[in-house]
């Protein structure tokens, strides 16, 4: 289900009025205390930070439950509930998993695997994965986040297919449902 054409890629931009050359970091969550923690550590980052994302041509792009807020600045979009997230998955071109606490595996990192998006995460929100900083993520603390979205932004279509490509390849065992049971 996460095999998207190009035309939906430009389509849902056009849509949210992102011009396809910003990049686009893609936060998902429930209304789960540790995503809301996070969602507010980003909103609160980005007001901070929001000269910054201009610099970077980019744009933070925040989808679910985990706020009740519609933001719709040039470089902080936070659409909420959503009837399904999936069309959201086509545009990201990086996925943030800024958590820091809770239980659980977390099923928006095997989603964002599955959608070979690569990944920006703390090291708590990638427990359980086997993930390489550098390599098949980019490990990032909320402290460093801007010097990550930096890194982020520097790497070549092909590194970030390459990030994507070998953290699915690292993790499919708990991926790809047919191989978990067995």
């Amino acid at each position: 289900r996460f095999h998207f054409k190009p035309e939906e890629r430009l389509a849902i931009r056009r849509e949210l009025n992102i011009d396809n050359d910003k990049k686009i970091f893609f936060f998902t969550g429930s209304q789960y205390a540790p995503n809301r923690e996070a969602y507010e550590f980003l909103k609160s980052w980005y007001y901070q930070h929001k000269d910054d994302l201009v610099k970077l041509n980019s744009v933070i792009l925040v989808v679910g439950s985990v706020s009740e807020d519609s933001i719709n600045d040039p470089h902080f979009k936070v659409l909420g509930r959503v009837e399904s997230m999936l069309p959201y998955f086509a545009v990201a071109d990086f996925a943030l998993n800024l958590v820091v606490k809770g239980s659980g595996s977390s099923v928006k990192m095997i989603e964002f695997l599955a959608a070979k998006i690569p990944v920006i995460s703390t090291k708590f929100g990638a427990r359980g994965l086997s993930l390489v900083d550098q390599k098949s993520c980019l490990f990032c603390e909320q402290s460093e986040l801007l010097e990550v979205l930096k890194k982020a932004t520097l790497l070549s279509p092909e590194e970030q297919r390459s990030i994507a490509t070998l953290a699915l390849e690292q993790n499919i065992n708990q991926v790809d449902m047919t191989r978990a049971l067995k």
